[in-house]
C-alpha cells in the first residue's frame, strides 16, 4: 500500500498484515519529487507511478521483493502543469496523467526499459481541469 505525502515530498509505503493492519515498510517514508499528490500500481505489481503535482512530472517507481519503493532511471518524467492523477492503463503499455493547471490529458508510452516517452499526439485537451480517469480493457 502507497501514500503520498504532498506537503513532506514523500512517499509511505506499508505492507498489509494477516489481520488487515499495517506495517509500515523499512525505510518509510520515501522521497519524492516535489508534489507528489496521487500514486497508481501498474498492472503487474513491480512498480507505481506517482504525479508530481509541485514538479509537473510522473515518477516511476520499481518495487524490491520488500515493497520498498526506488526511482527508475530517467525518473521523473515530464508532463503537463500540475498533474493532479497518474493511471496506466490495463496492458501496462501507457501512462496517462490528468493535468490540473494546463486542462489537458498527457499520454506517456512505457517502453521495455521502463522508460516512458510523451507520445507525439500528446497532450489532449480536455474540459477544464481533469480531476480523474478509468481506463478499461
Amino acid at each position: 500500500l502507497y501514500v503520498t505525502n504532498l506537503l513532506s515530498n514523500t512517499i509511505s509505503a506499508f505492507s498489509i498484515a494477516s489481520n488487515g493492519g499495517l506495517v509500515a515498510v523499512s525505510g518509510s517514508p520515501f522521497p519524492a519529487a516535489t508534489g507528489p499528490i496521487s500514486v497508481a500500481a501498474a498492472p503487474s505489481g513491480e512498480s507505481i507511478y506517482v504525479a508530481n503535482q509541485g514538479s509537473n512530472s510522473i515518477s516511476k517507481f520499481a518495487l524490491s521483493s520488500t515493497g520498498a519503493p526506488s526511482q527508475a532511471t530517467g525518473s521523473p518524467f515530464p508532463v503537463g502543469r500540475g498533474p493532479v492523477f497518474v493511471a496506466p492503463d490495463t496492458g501496462g503499455n501507457f501512462v496517462f496523467a490528468g493535468n490540473g493547471l494546463s486542462g489537458n490529458l498527457s499520454e506517456l508510452s512505457a517502453d521495455s526499459s521502463g522508460s516512458l516517452t510523451n507520445v507525439a499526439q500528446s497532450p489532449y485537451a480536455t474540459a477544464a481541469t481533469p480531476t480523474s480517469l478509468a481506463t478499461t480493457k
